[in-house]
């Protein structure tokens, strides 16, 4: 009976603390006046330039600024495992400097609502592919996918007319349908690795790859 009684003792003390917990990630995300940080950060959009330039020109280039308008902006997606809701400066933490992705933060959309059900990484990004719940898509373990990848996020992108790249991790041993992107780079699983004679930290593999799609990419 006191084994019950301690045990019970515990789980609740758990619970109280995993709620006291998420009560202070959220309390984290406002600014001092208590306001929430706006997910929708107000930029420039360089379509807006490229219509007025258009808009000084003669008649006959009202098709073209058309097309300029209905151009698809660009999509970067970073996405990364076992963060919390205040790992950024954009997210209002004063000890760790993030500069960079705190522009990005500034010039884009940080998605300030974005949360997880349920904190494994595969769980996760199989829920960023095929934007499901873990109940729908059922992927509890790495190697299982359930959905077929026409009807995620990449193959989407891809069919609306985007140049689609993937670099870093996929998080899903499953079979990939690798005829939904135009570049593939999937490096998970290692920190420090040897390749063509020298030795590459998974950081700097990342960003070789970025870059190389970024450039190389059909730009018609």
């Amino acid at each position: 009976f006191c084994h019950i009684i301690i045990v019970s003792v515990f789980l609740a003390s758990s619970c109280l603390f995993v709620f006291l917990q998420q009560r202070t990630l959220l309390k984290s995300s406002r600014l001092e006046d208590n306001s929430l940080l706006n997910p929708e950060i107000q930029y420039e959009s360089p379509y807006k330039i490229e219509e007025e330039d258009i808009s000084n020109q003669n008649d006959n280039t009202n098709d073209n600024r058309q097309t300029q308008q209905k151009k698809p902006m660009n999509i970067l997606l970073l996405y990364a495992d076992d963060w919390t809701a205040k790992t950024l400066g954009a997210a209002g933490n004063k000890v760790v400097k993030t500069p960079v992705l705190d522009k990005l933060a500034k010039e884009g959309v940080r998605f300030a609502e974005n949360c997880v059900t349920t904190s494994v990484c595969w769980v996760s990004r199989a829920t960023l592919y095929t934007g499901l719940y873990m109940a729908r898509h059922n992927t509890t373990m790495p190697y299982e996918f359930f959905v077929s990848w026409k009807a995620c996020l990449y193959n989407l992108l891809k069919k609306h007319g985007y140049v689609v790249g993937h670099v870093g991790k996929l998080g899903i041993w499953a079979p990939f349908d690798e005829n939904g992107v135009d570049y593939y780079a999937n490096d998970e699983g290692w920190h420090y690795n040897n390749i063509d004679g020298r030795k590459w930290h998974i950081t700097e593999k990342n960003e070789y790859d970025s870059i190389d799609f970024l450039q190389n990419r059909d730009k018609t």
